[in-house]
């Protein structure tokens, strides 16, 4: 075969590969995640080696829970996973309180809106929140099939925290649990302090899927809603 015939068949491959490519994107910009949480092993530990007998029951209430990610190529909702949420409204469930408890988490690439619904007291609030910034690392590992690299959130200070994400460049869109959104892929595990986050059920579509803005409530920014709710909880 001459040169020319191998560059030609070099080339035809290249367009062949990218063609392919660019069909495996296409049916991944709709879909669901499925989150399992827990408490972080680190905190488990801490709290079994307690004589509280108050703290003692917080853990054993506190079992996993299960959340859903649904989202499109624009949009994403996180919230509690109706189908597989049966705790009990009587018990304190730890966890249930930090996956995101009944809020409804909302987020938007076009014009980077990041929203909260909250119902307080029968009080529905609608929460604007600041996008996250994160520091992106070379570390990577596999989850499932997924190449996955990691990622630090930083404070408003561009300081380092402690919680971390990977996500997966094999899912280019911005999106992952409660309001852990802005990085290259998604999100599929997360370690925040106290809580851990795992994608255990992952549903790609080429289907649009629509996708809903909460719009009831009382809109406030984080800082208003912060200063409402001061010294009855801590929200970050």
């Amino acid at each position: 075969m001459s040169v020319k015939g191998k560059n030609s068949m070099v080339v035809n491959l290249m367009f062949l590969v990218l063609c392919l490519t660019s069909v495996v994107a296409q049916k991944t910009t709709s879909g669901s995640i499925t989150y399992t949480i827990n408490l972080a092993p680190e905190l488990i530990k801490s709290i079994s080696k307690t004589n509280n007998p108050n703290t003692r029951a917080i853990l054993k209430n506190s079992k996993e829970v299960s959340y859903a990610l649904n989202f499109n190529s624009k949009s994403s909702t996180y919230q509690k996973n109706e189908s597989l949420y049966n705790e009990s409204k009587q018990k304190l469930n730890l966890v249930a309180t930090g996956a995101g408890g009944t809020g409804i988490f909302y987020y938007n690439t076009e014009d980077n809106a990041l929203l909260k619904q909250l119902t307080i007291g029968g009080d529905i609030f609608l929460i604007t929140q600041n996008a996250k910034k994160w520091k992106l690392l070379n570390t990577s590992k596999k989850i499932g099939k997924y190449n996955c690299y990691k990622a630090t959130l930083l404070d408003k200070n561009n300081k380092e925290t402690k919680v971390t994400a990977w996500y997966t460049l094999d899912i280019p869109l911005a999106y992952g649990p409660k309001d852990y959104n802005g990085l290259p892929g998604i999100i599929l595990e997360l370690y925040e302090g106290k809580f851990f986050f795992k994608a255990s059920k992952i549903e790609l579509s080429n289907k649009n899927k629509i996708i809903e803005k909460p719009v009831d409530g009382l809109n406030l920014t984080q800082e208003e809603f912060n200063n409402r709710f001061k010294g009855f909880f801590d929200e970050k």
